[in-house]
Formats: structure tokens, sequence, C-alpha cells
């Protein structure tokens, strides 16, 4: 339960400090207005982020939890289906 509710406490803690909502994406599960944290949804916002940022930007990531699961071999079609 704590992660659960560790990410709307950081949100609104960076909303507090002057970050726009539009720029604080939420992967999580069970929060209101986050989507799933999946593997496949990590890495693409990884992707997004990597295209967006420019010289002088700040980037914070916050990660919230207790453990994970990872298929067994990410090179392969099975490893990186996601459920």
């Amino acid at each position: 339960r704590g992660p659960r509710n560790d990410v709307p406490l950081m949100r609104q803690m960076l909303l507090g400090r002057g970050f726009a909502a539009t720029q604080i994406v939420m992967l999580a599960d069970g929060v209101a207005g986050a989507r799933s944290p999946t593997r496949g949804n990590i890495l693409a916002e990884l992707e997004r982020l990597r295209g967006a940022v420019r010289p002088g930007d700040r980037v914070f990531v916050y990660f919230a939890g207790h453990g994970s699961r990872q298929p067994a071999d990410a090179r392969t079609a099975q490893g990186r289906q996601e459920s």
C-alpha cells in the first residue's frame, strides 16, 4: 500500500513546487490518472523523455516499489510480451 500512497503525494509536492500537471507522468497501479507501470510503458516514457529534453532541462524520475517481475529473456518476442 505504501507506493500507492507515495505516488499522489509526490505529485502534490511537485505541483506545489511549480511543476505543471502536464509535466508530470505517473505510471502506477491503483492510482487515479496513472497509466499501468508495465515494462513497455516505462520504456516508452523513457524514450519519450529522451526525445523531449534539451540542454539545461531537468528530469526527475521517482520510483516507489517493492519489487518487480521481468521476462526471462527480453530479447525474445515472448519475453517482451506484456500481460
